[in-house]
């Protein structure tokens, strides 16, 4: 999301670690070079947001930052895109859907004793499945409007957190830490 190297994910996803590896997409499918495989640590992480802030110690060359979508603009029935890793491995996939519905003020739980809160969620209709939170939800113009983050019981339907409450987890304060 930033020149200088900041990306979000979940916080389901680094759990409590302070040092992740961050795969970019590769030139050839499958095979990294020691170019696409980065190290980054872990900056800020809410886990009653469900949100992470990672900057990364070296900045990928030829990597293009997303900008992120304004939060007005969201609207039900909109197509929307989704960049993740389901499957063993980072697996790169892309998959197409449309906002089904927005939920303001919504409280969720994975089981694990923490309740977690956003003020507003994107439920779509988006093929995602585990191991794709954390990537983006797009809008047509390739802006971030969301974080995927879970998905339900009900067929099809999955949960982003969205660009509202990434701007907030942005302006929190936070410390570098030493890598």
């Amino acid at each position: 999301i930033s020149n200088d190297g900041l990306l979000f994910t979940n916080s389901h996803v680094v759990g409590d670690a302070k040092k992740v590896t961050v795969y970019v997409m590769p030139k050839e499918p499958g095979k990294y070079t020691d170019n696409e495989i980065k190290i980054g640590m872990v900056v800020n992480n809410s886990k009653n947001a469900d949100l992470a802030l990672i900057k990364l110690l070296e900045i990928p060359k030829d990597v293009k930052p997303l900008s992120l979508g304004n939060p007005s603009t969201i609207k039900v029935g909109q197509d929307v895109h989704a960049i993740g890793h389901p499957g063993d491995g980072a697996v790169w996939t892309y998959t197409r859907g449309y906002i089904g519905q927005i939920i303001n003020n919504h409280e969720w739980s994975y089981g694990d004793g923490v309740e977690r809160s956003a003020k507003m969620i994107i439920q779509s209709q988006t093929p995602i499945m585990k191991g794709n939170s954390g990537g983006p939800l797009l809008n047509d113009n390739g802006e971030v409007i969301g974080v995927n983050s879970f998905g339900s019981d009900y067929e099809g339907a999955n949960y982003a957190i969205s660009v509202k409450d990434l701007g907030n987890f942005l302006n929190e304060k936070y410390t570098m830490p030493k890598a």
